[in-house]
């Protein structure tokens, strides 16, 4: 399955990984660092990228390494120096999410619904009044700002706090978006271009097995 197929792919993620052999030896140094929920993010997270794009070729998988690329201002699958994949990444929580930005300008971000949004009192302050009105009507409203301002962060190459200083309105006359309701966390893409061609994403699961990954499509038993 070609990363390019659909508007985006993603993974929910169940169970535990604990085999790390497909990691580049920087991203093992970078794991050690991190707590063990992320740890888990990130390692279904680079699963999941090496599979997509080098689904037949497993023995390649841990000389290939993710990492942000500066000069396309978005996250690549590198091979020693050389840029494989360019794409957006996010995961949050049991979600994984990718859309493949080698030919289209296109951002993602997603947000588990598992945070109380009195612990997001920084973000929800740096919203404008209006936003904020908004956020504090709705409290589900507020992942819904906060994925679209994440995902424009992204598409412009700006930082979250610049994205969420702006109205939502301004974002929207700025680019094109789409919001995805799934059963626990929102997801919204932003993109410079109409959304055109395949608009659906593609579901995956992951069947677990020692040194053996099979990434199945789905049809998910909920609707978008």
């Amino acid at each position: 399955m070609s990363p390019k197929s659909h508007l985006f792919h993603l993974l929910e993620v169940q169970g535990e990984l604990t085999e790390d052999w497909f990691l580049h030896e920087q991203e093992q140094g970078y794991l050690a660092k991190l707590a063990n929920i992320k740890r888990t993010e990130f390692l279904f997270s680079r699963l999941f990228i090496k599979a997509l794009y080098f689904s037949t070729n497993p023995s390649l998988w841990s000389q290939l390494r993710v990492a942000y690329c500066e000069s396309l201002a978005a996250t690549g699958l590198f091979l020693e120096d050389k840029v494989c994949a360019c794409f957006s990444l996010s995961h949050s929580g049991n979600w994984i999410a990718i859309a493949d930005r080698s030919d289209r300008n296109i951002a993602l971000d997603v947000q588990h619904h598992d945070r109380k949004l009195s612990s997001l009192a920084r973000l929800q302050a740096a919203l404008p009044n209006q936003d904020q009105l908004l956020s504090l009507t709705n409290p589900r409203r507020f992942y819904d700002l906060w994925t679209l301002k994440e995902a424009f962060a992204k598409l412009q190459g700006i930082s979250i706090m610049q994205s969420f200083s702006l109205p939502h309105v301004h974002i929207w006359q700025r680019c094109y978006t789409r919001h995805f309701q799934l059963p626990n966390a929102t997801l919204a893409l932003a993109a410079t271009n109409p959304i055109q061609g395949v608009e659906q994403p593609l579901f995956w699961q992951l069947q677990l097995s020692p040194r053996e990954f099979a990434f199945r499509p789905f049809t998910p038993h909920w609707t978008l």
